[in-house]
C-alpha cells in the first residue's frame, strides 16, 4: 500500500505505545542511516550474487543477513495493531516464533532478484522515530530503475530496518493489512493469526 498520512498516524501511535518500554526507539541521524543502508545493501546484493554459493547456501546466508538487519519485534508489534496490547505473554512468544519465519520468507521473495544491481542514495528524511533513506536500484537482470525506501530505526545502539518500500508499496503495511483482516474476523484473538502463519523456518 502506498505511504499516506494515515500510515504516518499509525506509525506515530505505535511509537508512542512502545516509547516508555525497554524497546524504545530513537531516530538515527541522516548520515548514520545512509551509511547503514549502503552497507546493508552492498552486503545483501553481494550474498545474492555470490556464485561460489549453492542455492541452499545462498538462501541460508541471506536468511541470516535478514535476521540481523530486520527489527522483528518492532515490526511484529506494528503489524498486529491495537490487538497486540490485548495479547498475553504466551501468545506473543508463540506469535514471534512463527512470525519471524513468515517475515523472512516475505523479504527473501521480495529481494531475491536483486543480484548484481547497484544502489544509489538520493536523500534521507526523518519521519517520526524512523529515518527514511530513499534509493534507486538499477542493473542486474533488469535494466529498469526501481525506487526503494529503507526505513531505519535505532534500537538501543544498533540500527535496524523497519520496512523496505518498493516503488511506493510498503512491505510492512501490506503485512499489517493482511494480519489485521484476520484479527478483526477472529475478534482480536492472536491465536487465530498464529494458526494461519506457516511453520517457523522459511
Amino acid at each position: 500500500m502506498p505511504k499516506t498520512a494515515g500510515r504516518a498516524a499509525c506509525w506515530l501511535a505505535f511509537a508512542m505505545a512502545i516509547a516508555a518500554g525497554p524497546a524504545a526507539h530513537a531516530t538515527p541521524g541522516p548520515e548514520q542511516a545512509i551509511a547503514y543502508v549502503r552497507a546493508e545493501a552492498a552486503e545483501g546484493i553481494g550474498i545474492l550474487g555470490d556464485a561460489r554459493l549453492t542455492p541452499d547456501q545462498r538462501r541460508e546466508k541471506f536468511r541470516t543477513f535478514l535476521m540481523a538487519a530486520l527489527d522483528v519485534k518492532a515490526i511484529g508489534q506494528y503489524v498486529c495493531g491495537s490487538y497486540w496490547a490485548k495479547a498475553g505473554d504466551d501468545q506473543r512468544t508463540r506469535f514471534y516464533a512463527v512470525f519471524e519465519g513468515a517475515l523472512l520468507r516475505t523479504y527473501i521473495d521480495l529481494l531475491d532478484d536483486y543480484s548484481g544491481q547497484s544502489v544509489d542514495v538520493s536523500e534521507a528524511k526523518a519521519a517520526g522515530d524512523i529515518m527514511v533513506v530513499t534509493t534507486s536500484v538499477t542493473g542486474g537482470s533488469s535494466q529498469d530503475t526501481r525506487s526503494l525506501d529503507w526505513e531505519v530505526l535505532e534500537s538501543g545502539r544498533t540500527l535496524k530496518l523497519f520496512d523496505i518500500v518498493v516503488d511506493g508499496v510498503s512491505t510492512t503495511d501490506t503485512t499489517r493489512e493482511d494480519y489485521l483482516a484476520v484479527l478483526r474476523q477472529a475478534g482480536g484473538d492472536l491465536d487465530a493469526l498464529i494458526a494461519r502463519l506457516p511453520p517457523a523456518t522459511p
